[in-house]
């Protein structure tokens, strides 16, 4: 059962200390892409939310050689690697699933699959439309050759926080992360402004059909 820890700005709780301590220690599923902890804190008075990504654990290595040949994720091992292709440095995007195009970036962290991030970022968002926003966070994987791979996503739904009966809340949590629904392959530079530009695979096979 998901657990989170949610406390009021400017208090502190000695018992979600102690709990931080045990937390990455889990029992990691067949085909688990990672998990990944951050907190989401809104004022009504100014209308900002603010996101801090903490971390991100057990992070899957992908081949991006002919599409996810090689896969890493806890114990488990499928196919052949390429040392040059095998996704290794991390990242996270970070958006409103309703307004895409303003977004944040967490720095790129090198041949961690286990990075701490603790960036924080904000967003001005309308106190009356909270409760129908969504946060989304994407975690992007990159090779030796700066190809970008877009691993997988979990949403958070700013419902969640109960911003009706206090002025300031926090919620600090964590969520798995899930593959795209739409299988998507992401293509990008590497580096801080980079934007990345996806492409659905199946689009990508139609096209490689075409010019065969």
């Amino acid at each position: 059962m998901l657990t989170v820890q949610g406390r009021h700005l400017g208090k502190l709780d000695p018992t979600l200390y102690l709990s931080e301590e045990g937390e990455e220690l889990y029992d990691i599923p067949p085909g688990h892409l990672g998990r990944i902890w951050f907190t989401v804190a809104y004022s009504r008075s100014s209308e900002l939310l603010t996101v801090t990504i903490h971390k991100a654990r057990n992070l899957r290595q992908c081949s991006l050689a002919g599409g996810a040949s090689f896969c890493i994720t806890g114990a488990e091992q499928v196919g052949t690697p390429n040392e040059d292709c095998l996704v290794q440095d991390f990242r996270v995007k970070i958006f409103l699933e309703q307004s895409e195009r303003k977004y944040h970036m967490t720095t790129v962290k090198k041949q961690m699959v286990n990075p701490n991030f603790n960036e924080q970022f904000s967003f001005q968002v309308a106190a009356y439309g909270i409760s129908q926003q969504a946060l989304r966070l994407q975690v992007l994987g990159y090779d030796k050759r700066r190809r970008c791979r877009l691993i997988g996503y979990t949403s958070f739904s700013l419902a969640s926080l109960d911003t009706a009966s206090s002025e300031n809340v926090e919620l600090r949590t964590f969520r798995d992360i899930q593959l795209d629904t739409e299988d998507e392959i992401s293509v990008c530079r590497h580096d801080e402004g980079a934007h990345p530009v996806t492409v659905p695979r199946r689009l990508r096979r139609e096209k490689e059909e075409k010019t065969a």
